[in-house]
């Protein structure tokens, strides 16, 4: 049976599948959630397909997730499009044009102020020098406190990873393959909430608790306003 599917579609989540992916209203499977997180609305459908490699159907998945009005093509039209380059063309050219202009500015004024300049910095090196005795010499911090102050995404992603597989083995394929697809904050905290279910069915409450203070910990604090992830 033909796809329909088309290999340069792009694809983004509808108002139903923005709702399961915030409340998992629909409660998909762990595998169909991951490949409706794929979908951003910028990647081709060639490309989620090489991204969905180890998920398993996941075209089959795919398709259902268009079928069922959680996702959908995204249209362009060609007066959108035009309209679009054009206006990329001109803030280009002008940006440019502004480029040029100073840099030509900033080189008129380093020939003229460059003789000038000599006596200056050497007064000001000199000066720095006869006060570097006062200032004090704070050691640095040490390393082990660095690291453990050290929060990213990938390093937050990276330790889930690692707890998956060391609890689960091979088994943990589907739930490794969710997280590889999470590239925002806010998409890393809703697979989490799928991975706390499934350690706390298989591995109890006090070692989940302790999993997620340590992913918490590695997390990003959030840019927006808003109550703290710990409770």
């Amino acid at each position: 049976m033909e796809s329909p599917l088309e290999a340069d579609w792009v694809l983004e989540r509808t108002d139903i599948g923005q709702a399961e992916i915030a409340h998992r209203t629909l409660k998909l499977p762990m595998t169909a959630r991951a490949i409706l997180l794929m979908v951003d609305g910028k990647s081709e459908v060639a490309r989620l397909q090489r991204k969905m490699v180890g998920l398993q159907d996941g075209m089959l998945i795919l398709e259902s997730l268009l079928t069922n009005g959680l996702i959908r093509r995204r249209h362009y039209t060609a007066d959108t499009e035009s309209r679009a380059l054009t206006a990329a063309l001109a803030a280009s050219r002008k940006t440019t044009q502004h480029t040029l202009d100073a840099i030509g500015q900033t080189k008129l004024k380093i020939q003229s102020m460059s003789q000038q300049a000599v006596p200056t910095v050497q007064a000001y090196t000199a000066y720095a020098q006869s006060l570097a005795p006062a200032v004090p010499v704070t050691p640095a911090a040490p390393a082990s406190l660095v690291g453990k102050q050290r929060r990213s995404l990938a390093l937050a992603r990276l330790y889930l990873l690692d707890q998956m597989e060391r609890m689960f083995g091979p088994r943990s394929d589907a739930l490794r393959n969710i997280l590889r697809t999470a590239t925002t904050r806010e998409e890393l905290l809703i697979v989490f909430g799928d991975c706390r279910e499934v350690l706390e069915e298989t591995t109890g409450a006090e070692r989940t608790r302790r999993i997620a203070e340590a992913f918490y910990d590695l997390l990003p604090e959030s840019t927006l306003a808003g109550p703290p992830l710990k409770e």
